[in-house]
């Protein structure tokens, strides 16, 4: 009898040792998992200074309850993730880089060099490392190369210049296929395209053009179908506004946006809507995909938000081109803004909603976009700059966010990571950087056998480099003094991708 109390004794106090081990465990997990919490709270609130910390929490409350969140409540959290650290520079070379954009998945990154090569990098492991997998001759090209754009199922990318060709390559490092597709004619005098896009099914081009045209080329018939001429001046941006591929825009250096709808064009051989603020030349458009808003960048020092739903009627269009504000004669490729800029209205037609400044506009067509839908839920509106800094907007706000400044030279070309707080400037400077939101380790690869480029560059390597190579504007000067045809094309156009002083 006292043997089965001794065991029982025995049983009830191994027992309850586990149970005091489990509720201490449980204790710490729960403890860690607050710490977790609690770090990451600190860190967002760090970020934002406090702003929407009390929503902030309430969603992570939800989560535990819940188990997930929506993703428009993660975009509230991952939106204050703005990359504003530098991590590594991806590519150096000695050329200027005109453009760099992540393909829709965000695996690829393109990116082409003045003249020379279009690379494409593999991104998969964005966080830690980037791999070079082809490089492109650039054939046919007259100057530079002016835009390019990937297909919706990334095989294809086609590229511009300032001729009348479209070239199609294949992005697969396997890939051999190369294509070209004219828009015009070889003798076409000052023809050139300085913008293209494919359409959301990839079975057809738009493009902007030289001759003040939009152009809408059908790849599977080998047809031009569209060719809409009511811009007075050259077409430097064009792009779709929703997945039809029916409604796009375009913007020109007569300093208008136009909303085009092919649904129309049978019945009304011109634009359905006007966008008149800007007060100089458009240089970059960029939808917001949902087929109502757009941004666009313009020679005169401002980005512009539009809703669609606000443009002028084509029956004002010689009205507005009347009573336009006065443009200065000045080109922007090597001349400063002759004037202070205007954060205000310019236009008593102007219906824009938003007015970004802070950035400068010069030598070149600079891009901008809207930051990803996934990480940000569109907060954003960001750009290159003449200064080598890139802007970022708060639409929310109206006002500059911050700026990132890295580079030498002007910054033509950025682009955000479509599902990470990454971000890569193109540079004049040949450079590409990688900008992001947190100090991760990054390593860069250049090639497909693995051979590690470099970390990071110094500060005292890229000064020696900038004064060697980029302090002066010697390459265009030597280039147009060694043929005549050359001169006329530097003299023209210069490295601005336009013939056009407006």
């Amino acid at each position: 009898m006292a043997h089965n109390t001794s065991s029982s004794s025995s049983h009830s106090w191994t027992f309850g040792f586990l149970m005091a081990a489990a509720v201490v465990t449980a204790q710490q997990n729960q403890e860690n998992l607050l710490a977790k919490e609690h770090e990451l709270l600190h860190r967002i609130k760090r970020q934002t200074d406090g702003t929407s910390f009390k929503t902030v929490t309430s969603l992570l409350e939800r989560r535990e309850r819940t188990g997930n969140l929506k993703s428009s409540a993660k975009a509230n959290i991952t939106q204050r993730f703005v990359p504003n650290l530098f991590r590594a520079y991806v590519s150096k070379c000695s050329r200027r880089i005109y453009g760099g954009f992540f393909s829709p998945d965000g695996t690829l990154f393109c990116s082409s060099e003045q003249d020379d090569a279009i690379n494409i990098f593999q991104t998969d492991c964005c966080v830690n490392s980037w791999k070079h997998i082809k490089a492109i001759p650039c054939r046919n090209v007259n100057w530079t190369v002016t835009d390019m754009s990937m297909s919706p199922n990334q095989s294809l990318l086609a590229f511009t210049s300032i001729t009348s060709l479209v070239q199609l390559v294949g992005v697969a490092s396997d890939s051999s296929f190369y294509q070209c597709v004219s828009l015009g004619t070889r003798s076409s005098e000052g023809f050139g395209l300085w913008s293209i896009r494919f359409s959301p099914s990839g079975s057809q081009l738009l493009a902007g053009s030289a001759n003040n045209a939009v152009l809408l080329y059908d790849l599977s018939r080998q047809e031009l179908l569209e060719n809409l001429s009511s811009h007075v001046d050259d077409v430097n941006a064009v792009s779709f506004l929703d997945d039809t591929g029916n409604v796009f825009v375009s913007g020109s250096d007569d300093s208008f946006c136009m909303l085009w709808d092919r649904r129309t064009q049978q019945k009304k051989n011109g634009p359905i809507g006007i966008f008149a603020g800007h007060s100089d030349g458009i240089t970059y458009i960029c939808p917001k995909g949902d087929g109502l808003y757009f941004i666009s960048n313009s020679k005169d020092q401002t980005i512009k938000l539009w809703d669609t739903r606000k443009m002028v009627s084509t029956n004002d269009w010689k009205q507005l081109l009347s009573t336009r504000p006065p443009r200065h004669v000045w080109d922007y490729r090597w001349m400063e803004y002759p004037r202070p800029v205007n954060v205000g209205r310019v236009h008593e037609k102007d219906t824009s909603l938003r007015t970004f400044v802070g950035h400068q506009t010069l030598k070149t067509l600079i891009r901008c976009r809207f930051s990803p839908q996934s990480t940000t839920g569109q907060r954003y509106v960001y750009c290159g700059s003449h200064d080598g800094a890139v802007y970022i907007y708060d639409i929310v706000q109206g006002e500059l966010m911050t700026q990132l400044k890295g580079h030498k030279a002007v910054v033509r070309d950025v682009d955000w990571h479509p599902y990470l707080p990454v971000m890569a400037s193109s540079s004049w400077d040949g450079t590409i950087a990688l900008w992001s939101s947190h100090p991760w380790q990054t390593t860069v690869w250049r090639d497909a056998e693995d051979t590690p480029l470099w970390d990071s560059l110094s500060e005292e390597e890229d000064d020696d480099d900038e004064e060697s190579e980029y302090s002066e504007e010697s390459d265009e000067e030597s280039e147009c003094s060694d043929e005549e045809s050359d001169e006329d094309d530097c003299s023209d156009r210069e490295d601005t991708d336009e013939d056009s002083s407006s």
